[in-house]
């Protein structure tokens, strides 16, 4: 489960799709300059969207100092959302789309939904288990901490009150710290975070996860 890092597809220069889809970043994304061969564009489904048209795109500038940083957007029929920390930018994408809740697309939702809203102290980090690819960004002291405490994320069923509600857990890596945490996913895509337990008060790192 790594919603956000697997299974994306590189958009080539030559494709006529690239200069319309940068086009298209343009109008709701400062960037400088629109020739394709100065871009990485990628795209992916998302395994809670219904329409197989809709999903997300990323675009980097090849000349941007760090080569992790991706500008990121929701994408339906052509209309580009661009996540902004807040809640309300996510819930936005789903007035395109109809949410397809299941055991791992409601996993990969809660990942999805916690990296791109922001708290004081930045993304909330859901982590899949101890190979999530943003543990590779921090140092191997905190990394070998944060290895022997983790679990991996798990679906655990509908809610016996709402069974087209989900609840989940996992571990949330949020500012400096090491949390474990259960959520409830609810259909329409609100995720309230049900409990969560300081498992790591200080890791020693923090995870660098720009919106853009």
């Amino acid at each position: 489960m790594n919603a956000l890092y697997d299974n994306w597809i590189k958009v080539r220069d030559e494709d006529d799709n690239k200069l319309e889809i940068l086009k298209a970043v343009s109008v709701r994304y400062p960037i400088a300059g629109l020739a394709p061969q100065l871009w990485d564009v990628e795209l992916k489904q998302l395994t809670f969207y219904s329409d197989e048209n809709s999903g997300m795109v990323r675009v980097r500038h090849k000349k941007w100092k760090d080569p992790s940083r991706w500008a990121w957007f929701l994408v339906s029929d052509g209309y580009l959302i661009h996540p902004d920390g807040t809640s309300q930018a996510i819930y936005g994408g789903h007035k395109l789309t109809e949410l397809n809740l299941d055991e791992q697309s409601t996993l990969d939702y809660t990942q999805f939904f916690c990296r791109f809203v922001y708290g004081d102290d930045g993304a909330f980090n859901f982590l899949s288990g101890p190979n999530d690819p943003v543990l590779s960004t921090i140092n191997p002291e905190a990394l070998a901490r944060v290895i022997e405490h983790i679990e991996p994320a798990e679906y655990l069923g509908p809610t016996v009150a709402d069974k087209s509600s989900h609840l989940c857990r996992g571990m949330l890596f949020y500012g400096d710290g090491l949390f474990r945490a259960h959520f409830e996913v609810q259909a329409n895509g609100l995720i309230d975070m049900l409990e969560d337990d300081c498992i790591i008060e200080s890791i020693g790192a923090r995870i660098h996860a720009a919106l853009a």
